[in-house]
């Protein structure tokens, strides 16, 4: 008997992994279709491929930027598409699908390319069977294990997209994760207490799987507030229209508040089509009595692809390049001017993702 059950979980294991795969060259193909159409000249800087003042422009300019296939390119590719981005060597669709591949895995403040699991591009293959497994169980101890996990990732991929002007020392950053982590597995926990106090019996093991989302949405966005905390302490550099760096350098509290609150402002929505719809859809009739066989790689699958496509329409929401008034700043800011002698109005920050 138990080795009947081994190989049925083992086998439960494998369609979802198979599914997740098939999930994530959805989302794939998807950011190849939107990617097509005219090709504009090439920029090396400035204005993207896609317009960014609309919030379509911008979903289409982050489903192609997060797409998965992008994690197939070594790092001495990442280097090579840089080279040619600065040469301009390549056609115009060579040269954007270059530069694509850059701002989707080389840190815009840094120059250093971030890690593969950390990425916006790896955020789906990589966090995507976490959340599905968030949906799909139901026991306090399996609740508070993945939320582990899925905050313990979250925290490195906010870590990883931050705005990297502020410096954050070792010990920051651990008390900074301890923080978050913990908060997320305490909300989890308690929500998960309360409903098998409160609610009947009957109904605690489906309510159960939709305690990730509220959980989710406190945690996420605890989590991004305090691992960020940094950034609104220290304050984050400015650049001008043509990215230079105005006022030697010196760093905005005001500038740093608003990219973050805009930042903690999307991670709440991202549990809506990353952990809510899922559950809903899987607990819908006929899809909630299916045998294990067939629910899990099934809401593998739709937990990938709403995850997939779903990312992008939150983190679209608000410019990862964004613009602040001068009249909004501190005193430091207040008469800047440019090459021509007069005075900046407006200046420019990496939200961070």
């Amino acid at each position: 008997c138990k080795l009947f059950i081994r190989h049925g979980m083992a086998a439960i294991g494998l369609k979802s992994a198979a599914a997740a795969g098939v999930g994530v060259v959805t989302v794939g193909v998807v950011a190849s279709q939107l990617s097509g159409g005219p090709v504009p000249a090439f920029r090396a800087t400035g204005a993207g491929r896609f317009d960014k003042a609309t919030y379509i422009g911008r979903y289409v300019d982050l489903v192609v930027k997060f797409d998965p296939s992008t994690l197939l390119k070594s790092d001495e590719e990442i280097r090579k598409a840089q080279q040619r981005v600065v040469a301009k060597q390549g056609t115009d669709a060579q040269l954007w699908s270059d530069r694509e591949l850059i701002e989707s895995a080389v840190h815009p403040d840094t120059g250093e390319i971030v890690p593969q699991p950390f990425r916006m591009a790896g955020y789906v293959p990589y966090n995507a069977p976490v959340c599905a497994a968030m949906v799909m169980v139901a026991s306090p101890a399996a609740q508070g294990f993945w939320n582990w996990v899925n905050q313990s990732h979250n925290a490195a991929v906010n870590y990883a997209n931050r705005n990297a002007t502020s410096p954050v020392s070792t010990e920051s950053l651990a008390v900074s994760y301890v923080a978050a982590v913990g908060a997320a597995v305490g909300v989890a926990l308690g929500l998960g207490g309360a409903i098998r106090r409160l609610a009947p019996p009957h109904l605690v093991p489906r309510l159960m799987k939709f305690v990730a989302f509220p959980a989710s949405v406190v945690a996420s966005s605890g989590n991004c507030l305090i691992m960020r905390r940094a950034e609104m302490e220290q304050g984050i550099s400015l650049q001008s229209e043509n990215g230079s760096t105005v006022a030697d350098g010196r760093r905005s509290v005001v500038a740093a508040t608003r990219a973050v609150k805009e930042t903690v402002m999307s991670r709440m929505a991202l549990p809506v089509p990353v952990v809510l719809l899922p559950a809903i859809v899987m607990n819908l009739p006929g899809l909630s009595s299916l045998a294990a066989g067939v629910s899990v790689p099934l809401a593998m699958y739709f937990t990938t692809v709403s995850f997939g496509l779903g990312l992008p329409g939150v983190v679209a929401y608000f410019p990862q390049f964004s613009s602040i008034e001068v009249s909004e700043l501190e005193p430091e800011f207040q008469n800047l001017r440019d090459e021509k002698g007069e005075h900046i109005r407006v200046l420019y920050f990496n939200k961070g993702l």
